[in-house]
C-alpha cells in the first residue's frame, strides 16, 4: 500500500493522516494491527503528533524534500515518525520498561 504525495514549501502548514497495518513489539515477532494517527505541522518547525491515547509536541523537518521527520517526547516516551514516498515508519520509545514500539504503514496529506 503505497500512498504517494509531495511535501509543501517550507513554512506552509500542513497536515497528514497515517494508518499502520504492523506492530512490531520489543523482539517479539511482528503483528497485524489497526492503528492511526495524524500530525499537523508547519514542514520545518513546531509539529504535533495526535493518537487515540496521547497528544505529543515536537518539531519536524525534512531532508530531502520527499522525506518528513517528526521528533517529539512526552512524559510517557520518545516518538519518531518518518514518512518518505507516502511509506511511514513510527516508533515510540516509552520510558517504563523501557521498552519499544514501532508501527509500519503510509501516511498521506490530509484533506
Amino acid at each position: 500500500m503505497a500512498l504517494l504525495f509531495v511535501l509543501p514549501q517550507a513554512g506552509n502548514a500542513d497536515a497528514f493522516s497515517c494508518r499502520f497495518e504492523t506492530e512490531c513489539f520489543e523482539s517479539e515477532a511482528c503483528a497485524e494491527t489497526s492503528f492511526e494517527l495524524s500530525l499537523s505541522t508547519e514542514i520545518t518547525g513546531d509539529a504535533e503528533l495526535v493518537t487515540d491515547a496521547e497528544t505529543v509536541g515536537g518539531i519536524a523537518s525534512r531532508a530531502p524534500e520527499t522525506t518528513l521527520f517528526f521528533n517529539g517526547n512526552n512524559e510517557n516516551g520518545s516518538h519518531l515518525l518518518t514518512i518518505s514516498h507516502g511509506a511511514a515508519r513510527y516508533s515510540v520509545q516509552y520510558y517504563a520498561g523501557p521498552m519499544v514500539i514501532t508501527y509500519l504503514g503510509a501516511c498521506e496529506e490530509a484533506a
